[in-house]
């Protein structure tokens, strides 16, 4: 018996200290906001990678000056006939029930605008891993019915850290309501590129 349990604790040493395949991930600097503005480019904030590997949020590309601000995690941006519309896109290790997920939120600048977004065909496209679906709204169901929102989802399937700042890398996300279209660019993406 005395043998067993001395077998059984060099066992388990020895399973323990084999090394483990997971690789470090290589994240870019962040680009200072004055940099992304003068490209186009709008950011959360200054600090927009803070939340790796939780929430990486898209970057705004602004090429048709529908920026007005961001508000919070969302992006508020101009819509024909004097409307506004907010956007938060990203990727999220968990948002509600869903996990390891890209998530595309849209909504009504609740009380400016009174787009009837639920009456609009919307489709919201990742140019890396496609079609996002439509999902189902949490919350309170008076706010969600005056903001019209509206949660587009596609759950990725990632191992690892490094292997998801592999897998956006050079990912867009297009987001088209009815003719108006938005892109937002992954959070690895460099002005260089």
């Amino acid at each position: 018996m005395k043998y067993f349990g001395y077998g059984l604790f060099l066992l388990c040493l020895l399973s323990c200290s084999g090394s483990r395949n997971s690789r470090s991930p290589e994240i870019k600097e962040e680009i200072p906001l004055s940099v992304l503005n003068a490209k186009g480019i709008a950011a959360y904030s200054e600090n927009y990678k803070q939340s790796y590997f939780h929430i990486l949020p898209y970057l705004f590309f602004n090429e048709k000056d529908q920026f007005i601000k961001t508000q919070g995690d969302y992006y508020h941006l101009k819509y024909p006939s004097n409307q506004q519309i907010n956007i938060m896109p990203g990727y999220f290790r968990e948002y509600r029930n869903y996990r390891r997920v890209l998530i595309v939120l849209i909504s009504n600048d609740h009380p400016v605008s009174n787009i009837p977004l639920r009456d609009l065909p919307i489709t919201v496209t990742s140019g890396k891993f496609g079609d996002l679906s439509r999902g189902k709204l949490w919350g309170s169901k008076k706010i969600n019915e005056q903001s019209q929102s509206i949660l587009f989802y596609k759950e990725l399937d990632i191992k690892d850290n490094a292997a998801l700042l592999e897998q956006i890398s050079e990912d867009v996300i297009t987001v088209k309501i009815e003719n108006e279209t938005y892109l937002f660019l992954n959070p690895e993406y460099h002005p260089s590129e």
